[in-house]
């Protein structure tokens, strides 16, 4: 049985078990060169090699340093520490590493005072500015000194403010994550820029869906593979669940099936004929059925295929 990541990162969390794959052979011996003259400039340290006693290590002391009840201005020193022994550690311990700080900040976040909230002030000023983005590229253009720290401080800390029906609230920040990415392992890498992605294009605003339908499949199929061949990741399961909402339902303001005539509609009826999860895919009889559900039906909403929408999140609670 797949377990989750989220309960490997608890605070006496053991290191992952990772397989280590051997180099390539070794080259045939060649006469030696002639060594060069030795400058003061070349006069610099070796590379200083990793080892597991020295992950371990880190990953003790990391977890260390994480207050009993941490809040969203405790994760820039768990940062700092990661990128000052970032070359001496293995990638499968800087992506524990990692891990450990994002489980770090979703307990922050439900800590804070305001549930994630930026404070009053701050979100009026967002408002009133009407471009979020503009101003967390300069937050100087509040023309607020303590606006501005409030915004930098979050940046620190690895969350961004995201907005949605009015509100300004903070989100980490998947974007400062994949600053790691040359030292990361290839499977935590998909997991940063499948976050990252949907952070910088979200699927849903104000309950509807934001994206067109191919970037919506690109979305489903990637995630499908991730969880096919990864430990089960909270954040991912979770994801996927928000991608079929998109993929059957469509969001209150988008829907699948128009309120009025309850006709899908023809862009959804072209997208769905010719589109199929991987057979090995655990979701992918379940998709098959509400295809040939909604078809036999005309394409009008019908018991049958709400039966099939229901099939599908069952499976996938069962399966994930």
């Amino acid at each position: 049985m797949k377990t989750t990541t989220r309960s490997m990162l608890t605070f006496g969390m053991a290191l992952l078990l990772f397989t280590a794959c051997a180099g390539p052979p070794a080259d045939e011996p060649t006469a030696p060169s002639p060594e060069p003259a030795t400058t003061e400039t070349d006069k610099q340290p070796p590379a200083p090699e990793t080892s597991e006693a020295a992950d371990e290590a880190f990953l003790a002391e990391l977890a260390g340093l994480i207050p009993p009840t941490p809040s969203h201005e405790d994760i820039e020193a768990l940062t700092a520490m990661l990128e000052e022994d970032l070359h001496s550690l293995s990638p499968e311990a800087v992506s524990q590493g990692l891990y450990l700080i994002k489980s770090v900040q979703d307990q922050a976040l439900e800590n804070h005072p305001a549930y994630g909230g930026v404070s009053p002030p701050l979100a009026e000023a967002l408002l009133n500015s009407g471009n979020l983005s503009a101003v967390l590229a300069d937050p100087s253009l509040l023309e607020d000194p303590a606006l501005e720290e409030e915004i930098l401080t979050y940046q620190k800390n690895f969350f961004t403010i995201a907005t949605a029906e009015g509100m300004y609230y903070l989100m980490v920040d998947f974007h400062r994550y994949l600053a790691f990415k040359e030292q990361v392992t290839s499977e935590t890498l998909t997991y940063l820029e499948i976050m990252a992605e949907e952070l910088h294009h979200p699927t849903f605003r104000d309950a509807a869906m934001v994206i067109d339908l191919d970037t919506l499949w690109k979305r489903v199929l990637a995630v499908d593979a991730y969880l096919a061949d990864s430990p089960i990741n909270e954040d991912i399961r979770l994801y996927y669940e928000t991608l079929l909402y998109a993929l059957i339902y469509g969001g209150n303001n988008t829907p699948v099936y128009d309120y009025t005539t309850e006709t899908m509609t023809p862009e959804r009826i072209a997208f769905y004929d010719t589109r199929s999860l991987p057979e090995a895919s655990p979701l992918y009889e379940a998709f098959e059925a509400f295809k040939e559900a909604a078809k036999a039906s005309d394409y009008r909403y019908s018991e049958s295929m709400e039966s099939s929408r229901t099939r599908i999140m069952a499976t996938f609670e069962s399966s994930y």
